[in-house]
């Protein structure tokens, strides 16, 4: 089948792309970097060649490359800028301290799956990791070697230090809890909306001191920045209009792109900031960094190729001085803190908007009035001069690797916005890494004021029929229909098919067991209850994907639910894609049986003891 999907792609690309999508990927994935204090050397992550480049950028030159034992995820150079620590995923995770003169390992520490984003605490022996698949971070002394592991919230991904090294402040990269929870519905008022949150750590006793929930619809999170007087953190993410039906991409009313500023005083929300023009969508906002004056704050916009360049403290001066509620004239006066996170117009005034000549760009580092950007598509390290604003890029020496071309260009696609109407979401602004981004969508394909949980892609090819009720025979009549519909393309069908390449090179995260917390015999126990006769859990849910590609009445039905029998999903990487069933009602996949299951419509579970269930789920989530 890929053979088949090669050749037809290579034979349909000269025929059918427009010279917009003519674009060159690269087999390298340039993210993360991180600048010495002078400037003169820049550490750059590629995450697909499992190395560090250490580069120069005034020659433009690679000077040296440190491999490292699987995907580098994070870096952190240490103060005097003689070591550098990164974060590494992959079969073996961990987070590995190196010598940048002989570039050799100097220690290496284990993590669980999802390690990323390493900061070094005060002390300079303490290392704060995100486990973002455990959704814990790690605490370790480099010297005791001893870790400490603490929750964080779901899927932490990006984390930052105060300048009085006082406080961590931790990104969550999507919402928790149930996503079918609505102001009103069933005259039932929501008590938590479906939103992403921030966390707020104190680094001497490691104590959670605040749980900030962004706004409702936040989701995506990538990154913070702290402003250089320790009182705001800037948050990177997507604002989803999800309680709309998906009718009109015009105007952000699916996705919409957003910062969130957060007063860490207070520890409370500031204000969220659209990064959008009215007819011009900023998509998939990724790294936000400051300028050295702290007067500018860069973030890069990896769906639609652009940096943002805002001045900063002119806009919170901007903000405070503004009424918070009510009515205050006319015109632009009109405006009142409180309908900023609404106003698509309000960032034009404060912003300097940059396309770049790099595909996909991520990581961000601002030295010596330079803003240096990686670019994940291209290989290229932008650099944009902060008193101009004029660009000019690096197209970096990158270590090949024997990869599908086609899936790494599907990639690109699922990631690209500017195939989008007017850039406001590419096909990862729902689906981040190809999977879901724990919210409700009434996406009119089986009628409208139904909505679904978006689903995970994973082995969506393999495990047709696809959406909740199988409304769509396959993931490829799937992907075409929202090429058409979500991104208002005509002509797709090379990009379809490159789009179907990169969702057949997915492959799932596995989550091990924790040999240090759990009964070693609850995961087998748990297995032995899946697969006997009394829970019938293998009835439905067998094979290699787990699932019979049938669909069951599974007594999930509602008032606003048109049909009853929904498709039976694969369990391959269950763990991460909560919320689950249908409409996202179950929290957890504890919750599916305790809460969920009473009259036995998943699987003869109501008989089972708690511990039982805990079994039970233990074992799955291991699948």
């Amino acid at each position: 089948m890929k053979t088949y999907i090669q050749i037809l792609f290579l034979l349909t690309t000269s025929l059918l792309l427009a010279p917009v999508f003519t674009a060159e990927v690269s087999d390298s994935s340039l993210e993360s970097i991180v600048s010495t204090n002078d400037g003169k050397t820049l550490y750059i992550a590629d995450m697909s060649a499992d190395c560090i480049y250490q580069f120069e950028p005034e020659s433009g030159r690679i000077l040296n490359v440190i491999h490292t034992p699987g995907s580098p995820t994070g870096l952190a150079l240490t103060s005097e800028n003689r070591s550098l620590y990164t974060t590494c995923d992959g079969e073996n995770p961990a987070l590995i301290l190196y010598d940048l003169e002989t570039r050799k390992p100097i220690k290496s520490f284990p993590l669980y799956s999802g390690a990323c984003s390493p900061v070094i605490a005060p002390d300079k022996k303490t290392v704060w990791v995100c486990e973002r698949f455990y959704n814990q971070v790690a605490i370790i002394d480099t010297e005791s070697e001893a870790c400490q592991r603490i929750p964080a919230g779901r899927e932490p991904i990006a984390a930052n230090l105060t300048p009085d090294g006082a406080s961590i402040v931790i990104a969550n990269h999507l919402p928790e809890g149930a996503s079918n929870q609505y102001l009103g519905r069933g005259g039932v008022k929501a008590t938590k909306l479906s939103g992403a949150t921030v966390q707020i750590f104190n680094t001497r006793d490691c104590t959670n001191v605040a749980v900030i929930e962004l706004m409702r619809g936040s989701t995506g999170l990538k990154d913070i920045a702290i402003s250089p007087d320790g009182q705001y953190a800037f948050v990177t993410h997507v604002l989803a209009y999800y309680r709309l039906p998906a009718k009109q991409i015009k105007r952000g009313r699916i996705n919409r792109n957003a910062m969130t500023i957060i007063d860490l005083n207070k520890r409370e929300i500031f204000n969220t900031i659209l990064l959008d023009d009215i007819d011009k969508g900023a998509a998939n906002p990724w790294a936000i960094e400051f300028s050295d004056d702290g007067n500018i704050l860069a973030v890069t916009h990896a769906g639609t190729h652009e940096v943002s360049l805002i001045q900063i403290n002119k806009m919170i001066q901007h903000i405070v001085a503004m009424p918070m509620f009510g009515y205050s004239g006319y015109g632009s006066q009109a405006l009142t803190q409180s309908a900023i996170p609404f106003d698509l117009s309000f960032i034009q005034a404060f912003r300097t908007r940059i396309i770049l000549n790099g595909l996909g760009p991520r990581g961000i580092a601002c030295i010596n009035r330079r803003a240096y950007i990686t670019c994940a598509y291209s290989a290229h390290i932008e650099t944009v001069h902060l008193e101009d604003f004029s660009t000019d890029s690096k197209h970096l020496i990158k270590q090949s690797r024997d990869r599908d071309g086609a899936a790494r260009l599907g990639d690109f696609y699922f990631n690209d916005a500017s195939i989008c109407l007017e850039g406001w979401q590419s096909c990862a602004s729902c689906h981040p890494e190809g999977r879901m981004d724990g919210l409700n969508w009434d996406l009119l394909n089986d009628g409208e004021g139904n909505s679904k949980n978006t689903k995970s892609l994973l082995f969506s090819q393999e495990t047709p029929p696809v959406m909740s009720t199988g409304v769509r025979p396959s993931a490829e009549i799937a992907v075409r229909a929202g090429l058409h519909h979500m991104m208002a393309l005509e002509e797709y069908e090379a990009i379809a098919l490159s789009i179907d390449a990169y969702l057949s090179s997915l492959r799932p995260v596995k989550k091990t067991p924790d040999e240090f917390s759990n009964d070693c015999g609850l995961i087998q126990r748990g297995e032995n209850i899946f697969y006997s006769q009394e829970a019938q859990c293998s009835d439905c849910h067998l094979g290699e994907y787990y699932t019979d590609l049938e669909k069951y009445d599974v007594d999930s039905k509602d008032d606003f639910d048109p049909r009853w029998d929904y498709d039976t999903p694969s369990l391959i990487e269950v763990w991460r894609t909560a919320p689950y069933l249908h409409d996202g009602r179950a929290e957890t996949l504890e919750d599916i049986f305790v809460i969920w299951n009473k009259n036995d419509f998943h699987g003869k579970t109501s008989h089972l003891s708690r511990q039982e269930i805990k079994a039970l789920v233990a074992f799955i989530e291991t699948l």
